[in-house]
């Protein structure tokens, strides 16, 4: 089964390359907002950030940290699995790169 929510522009492969690794409830749960800011959704996946900043940061220098995560985001633009919404894909973006910075800083 597709994963919803696919833009257009990606491969269903890619896009579903990661469903193999996370169960369907856990995936809903992330993407499910409780927060809106400047037009981008606050939800699980900007907590993920979080502890994924403070997991890779405890164990990794705070610049390759931060590095690790700037290709992470980049990767994501090439391959399309970013919004389609020009201001929201930036919003989105910050608020990622916020939360990781913050967990890879919070050790």
């Amino acid at each position: 089964m597709e994963r919803p929510g696919r833009p257009a522009r990606v491969n269903p492969t890619i896009w579903r390359a990661g469903d193999a690794f996370m169960p369907e409830g856990i995936r809903k749960i992330l993407d499910t907002p409780f927060a809106n800011l400047f037009g981008a959704d606050v939800n699980g996946w900007t907590v993920l950030h979080f502890l994924s900043g403070f997991v890779i940061g405890r164990f990794a220098p705070r610049r390759s940290a931060s590095l690790i995560h700037a290709a992470w985001e980049i990767f994501q633009i090439i391959i399309g699995m970013t919004d389609t919404n020009k201001k929201s894909e930036f919003v989105d973006i910050t608020l990622d790169t916020i939360a990781y910075e913050m967990g890879s800083r919070f050790f």
